[in-house]
């Protein structure tokens, strides 16, 4: 077993050495941490096998040092999991570091946090977009059904549907709550009232499909990006057009502000991102181009 112990430990120190020392406690990244698990794992499940042999086929192996380590959430049942658990104290980890321990039990809770917890239907196409309201309250939904539905978060029941336009491809709320912006096949953007349901008014100006539409972090502007290969900026209050950004080859697809509003950023089908500045806004501050 302390063959086992010491690969284990190796494993870890190696990628301690190639940088991923500290990630291995905290990482954010969920790919990361099932990458590092998964290395970890079969490295255990190998330790595990070679002890059963062992135990199997020879003489008893010397008592083991307990060395405590924080609680993880693995299955007592498992033979992975008896293995690791103390026999005297479940649900601590013999011979292996806090890290270790840390990368585990991050993953159990991941697995364990996220489960269906409502299934909300009442479309009848293709759901495009969903994002919820800044209180957390109300989710809205676009659909191909050329609908925008708003749900009660909390329960799932329907609120209402908003009905206007053809496909609809894109659905947020400003950063106040108050208003809904839709984008649509038909070329427009919609301004809805969150409260009653209200068409505000129609945006229109783009020559094609409009993919994407944001508000500004402080909901005074809204940008649009359409298959007409721009972007277009408009007054949120008054829905007049601010200016229109032109430079992709290829339809812009999505639109995002950054969280200052100081910059947006565009996608386009030419595979290339372009970050705009707002104050300077003929200018590309950036293009990254994703080619092999």
């Amino acid at each position: 077993m302390n063959r086992c112990k010491n690969y284990i430990f190796a494993l870890l120190a190696a990628l301690a050495i190639t940088g991923y020392g500290q990630s291995i406690k905290c990482a954010q990244s969920s790919v990361v941490r099932s990458s590092l698990l998964g290395s970890l794992t079969s490295s255990i499940t190998w330790c595990y096998k070679t002890y059963q042999r062992k135990k199997t086929n020879s003489e008893p192996e010397a008592p083991r040092v307990a060395v405590e380590a924080p609680r993880v959430a693995v299955h007592e049942e498992e033979p992975l999991g008896r293995f690791l658990m103390g026999e005297k104290n479940p649900g601590q980890v013999h011979g292996l570091p806090d890290s270790v321990a840390c990368i585990m039990a991050d993953y159990a809770e991941e697995e364990a946090s996220y489960k269906i917890a409502k299934t909300l239907v009442g479309h009848n196409g293709p759901v495009t977009s969903v994002t919820f309201s800044p209180d957390g309250q109300t989710i809205a939904s676009a659909s191909w059904d050329s609908t925008i539905k708003l749900w009660n978060a909390g329960t799932g029941n329907l609120i209402r549907t908003l009905a206007g336009h053809s496909l609809v491809s894109s659905v947020t709320f400003s950063p106040d709550g108050q208003t809904i912006a839709s984008a649509s096949d038909d070329a427009t953007i919609k301004l809805w009232n969150t409260e009653t349901g209200n068409l505000i008014r129609t945006l229109a100006g783009h020559g094609s499909l409009v993919r994407s539409v944001t508000f500004s972090p402080d909901g005074n502007s809204i940008a649009s990006a359409s298959h007409d290969r721009t972007i277009k900026l408009w007054n949120a209050g008054t829905g007049n057009l601010i200016r229109t950004l032109a430079g992709h080859n290829g339809p812009v697809t999505s639109v995002t502000f950054s969280p200052d509003g100081r910059f947006i950023a565009s996608a386009s089908y030419a595979e290339a991102i372009k970050i705009w500045s707002k104050d300077r806004p003929v200018r590309a501050a950036f293009e990254a181009a994703f080619q092999s």
